[in-house]
């Protein structure tokens, strides 16, 4: 971002991952965005949306975000059980209704959210939701809402939605490596720079 001349700052006060509730990161990225002031976001382990929309006017109050970067719903999906598809979807209409309705000044991104490093079929139609049906709603109504696809570069070239890169987890399972990373940083940076165009 800040090679493509934006001027941007990062906000938010979770103290995750470095309160160390759920262990400490293996791979610090360089630069160290600790380092920058730049390590600002409101990630939070284990959060619903409907969790999230119960905060988020605290949250908007502390930190007048102009732009929202929300990945969200991927705790609803644990691989080899059954999640009721549709009411995820509905917790995740209702966040960004709330949103679009409180705050209609402020981008939202909504990321198709990224794989397990196995298939999971409930995933994909959460995703599939996100991409044809939710974003397309509110684009229709005039709303600052568009997506982003981040469960692509998860997925092996050439392949199928099932044939996810096993290589692009840290902990075999469900975390990015750096490499996984770089990948999740290049789609974030190319939905903001869609937004922005000319900055």
């Amino acid at each position: 971002l800040v090679a493509a001349n934006y001027s941007i700052q990062y906000v938010g006060t979770s103290p995750e991952p470095w309160s160390g509730d759920y262990g400490r990161p293996r791979f610090i990225g360089s630069p160290d965005l600790r380092d920058l002031n730049q390590d600002h976001h409101r990630g939070y382990a284990w959060m619903s949306a409907d969790l999230v929309r119960s905060a988020i006017t605290d949250w908007m109050a502390a930190d007048n975000p102009d732009v929202i970067l929300l990945m969200i719903g991927r705790i609803d999906f644990p691989y080899g059980t059954t999640s009721n598809v549709k009411a995820v979807q509905n917790s995740l209409s209702n966040l960004v209704e709330k949103i679009v309705t409180d705050w209609p000044q402020v981008h939202l991104i909504v990321a198709e959210i990224t794989p397990f490093s196995v298939y999971e079929k409930t995933l994909v139609e959460y995703n599939d939701h996100i991409r044809n049906v939710l974003v397309p709603s509110y684009a229709k109504r005039g709303k600052r809402v568009t997506s982003v696809d981040l469960y692509s570069d998860f997925v092996r070239p050439g392949g199928g939605r099932d044939a996810i890169d096993g290589s692009l987890f840290a902990d075999g399972w469900q975390h990015a490596n750096p490499k996984g990373n770089d990948r999740l940083a290049q789609a974030w940076f190319e939905a903001i720079r869609a937004l922005f165009p000319n900055e």
